[in-house]
């Protein structure tokens, strides 16, 4: 073997893990912040219907428009197991939050991606502020984990034979990733949907028909059955859709958040409005066909699928979500998936400018990649010290301070992310967990 296929070899298999690593820094910098975040908003909610319910009881019911049991149970579990410490649920997000960048990095080396988008899309993922709040607020675990399942679901799939049909080991194993996503976070029907769509449409010519509708219906059935269920069990405005209410404001919202993110957070853009978001989304689609015009078809059928993810994703954000204002399309919750699904496409147009600017230059045009990778990291984390601490106050040190030091806290509406939760039922739960 030769020296640069062996190194290449080692870098496909630890390259991955050490940009998951790098992504643990911010919480490693700024870890007295986030060790003083507590328990906020829905997991107070959660924590008082598994003390009023019991926790297999409350595993199975709707949590608002998710039906998530597989969450439930990890969530739950970990909450007992570490004995009410808000520390330890922040820890486990990050930790999964690693491994998909990990899971990322290898999935784009297996779709053919070079080491300069690779990088690039994973410094971008992995180290975004932008992200504080699914990376802050230990019930967005769930988000996170179902995009866990995703990529793991991807890359699985992405093992399925060219030229002859899977066999039922791979099969069930493909189900059972996508119907994990499914019952761990809403939206993570679009799994087994977006996996459905790239069998049929963006198989490989050589791939048999049996074998794409095999795929398909694998991916499909688990991703349909979770999301008959959510709509059976839950509340939520998927309700509303069936009625064909509101239907002009849910376009609306998911038009608005496929525009403007990740891009309106990633620029730093400080205009507001209609025309902010028509250029941004017309940048958007811009980059997105010049990148499927030069990349290779192994990597359009990889883009394809983010793509298809990324357009379900707009369309379930703007049907649950459109009734809080369009201002909450680029908020930091929703920013996660945007950025998942985007930044392979922006790395791959770096890339591809770099080769056809600096074709015979090797060289320098590794050193110019190694450049830009640093300077994306420095940049998308450049708001990290600030929102650290501002999370650590409104998220943490108050609440603290509520709960274990005011002599005679307001009984209603003190408690943050909560007002319908009494402070005197809060200290309540917070003896029976034992929350610190």
């Amino acid at each position: 073997m030769s020296r640069p296929l062996a190194w290449r070899r080692q870098g496909d298999r630890y390259g991955p893990w050490l940009f998951g690593l790098l992504a643990l820094v911010p919480l490693w910098v700024y870890r007295d912040d986030f060790r003083s975040l507590f328990w906020f908003g829905d997991d107070w909610d959660q924590l008082d219907q598994i003390a009023r319910f019991g926790f297999w009881s409350w595993t199975w019911q709707a949590f608002a428009e998710n039906f998530v049991p597989l969450f439930k149970m990890a969530w739950g579990g970990l909450a007992l197991a570490a004995h009410g410490s808000y520390f330890a649920m922040i820890l486990a997000i990050w930790l999964t939050h690693a491994l998909n960048v990990a899971l990322l990095g290898k999935l784009l080396r297996q779709e053919g991606f070079g080491w300069t988008s690779t990088a690039l899309s994973l410094a971008g993922f992995g180290l975004s502020s932008a992200c504080i709040e699914i990376l802050a607020w230990s019930v967005q675990w769930s988000a996170v984990m179902s995009m866990s399942f995703f990529l793991l679901a991807a890359l699985w799939y992405g093992r399925a034979p060219a030229e002859t049909s899977p066999n039922q080991r791979f099969l069930w194993i493909l189900a059972a990733l996508v119907a994990a996503s499914a019952l761990t976070f809403s939206r993570g029907v679009l799994t087994g949907l977006s996996l459905a769509f790239s069998a049929l449409l963006l198989a490989p010519a050589a791939r048999p028909t049996v074998a794409r509708a095999k795929l398909a219906v694998c991916c499909f059935l688990p991703a349909a059955g979770v999301a008959g269920l959510i709509f059976a069990l839950s509340s939520g405005n998927q309700h509303e859709l069936v009625r064909g209410s509101h239907l002009g404001e849910m376009a609306q919202f998911g038009a608005w958040y496929f525009s403007l993110n990740p891009l309106y957070r990633l620029l730093a853009t400080d205009s507001w409005g209609s025309r902010t978001t028509l250029l941004l989304g017309a940048l958007r689609v811009a980059l997105m066909l010049w990148v499927f015009w030069r990349a290779t078809s192994r990597q359009r059928r990889f883009l394809g699928l983010l793509l298809a993810f990324g357009l379900g994703d707009s369309v379930l954000l703007g049907i649950g979500r459109y009734h809080t204002g369009l201002e909450c399309t680029i908020s930091s919750r929703y920013h996660y998936n945007a950025l998942l699904c985007t930044l392979p496409f922006a790395g791959l147009a770096v890339e591809s400018a770099l080769g056809s600017v600096l074709a015979w230059f090797t060289r320098i045009r590794r050193t110019v990649a190694a450049v830009l990778v640093a300077m994306a990291a420095l940049w998308v984390c450049r708001d990290w010290r600030q929102y650290a601490h501002d999370y650590g106050d409104s998220r943490g040190r108050h609440t603290r301070d509520l709960i274990f030091h005011q002599a005679r806290p307001p009984d209603q509406g003190a408690i943050p992310g909560i007002p319908f939760l009494s402070t005197t039922r809060a200290r309540e739960l917070t003896a029976i967990y034992h929350l610190h």
